[in-house]
């Protein structure tokens, strides 16, 4: 978990404001899946993991005035990443070092 959290807070800093409650949106979320090389290692594409930065997102009711719905919180991000595993159906041992070294 510890690992997952500081990924958050490397890649969750690209639009946030000073005061701001952090947030990771779409651009960073799949900045951190290609310096992974995700996208490589399992064949799917961009539109995939979109689509995963989108389901992984709680509904918001007012999408027109709002930006929420472009906004991952935290919790969002962790159910991002389970559906990234479940794409992945497994970690490979690269993978997981290549994740690793982002942290850093």
């Amino acid at each position: 978990m510890k690992y997952l959290k500081d990924i958050y807070a490397k890649y969750s800093v690209m639009k946030v404001l000073p005061g701001e409650q952090k947030y990771m949106c779409y651009d960073e979320f799949m900045q951190l899946i290609n310096n992974t090389e995700i996208l490589l290692i399992v064949k799917a594409g961009p539109a995939e993991m979109g689509a995963i930065f989108n389901v992984s997102m709680m509904t918001q009711i007012d999408e027109i005035t709002n930006d929420w719905h472009i906004r991952m919180t935290e919790i969002e991000f962790f159910e991002a990443i389970v559906w990234v595993a479940k794409v992945i159906d497994r970690f490979p041992n690269s993978v997981y070092r290549k994740w690793k070294s982002i942290v850093r």
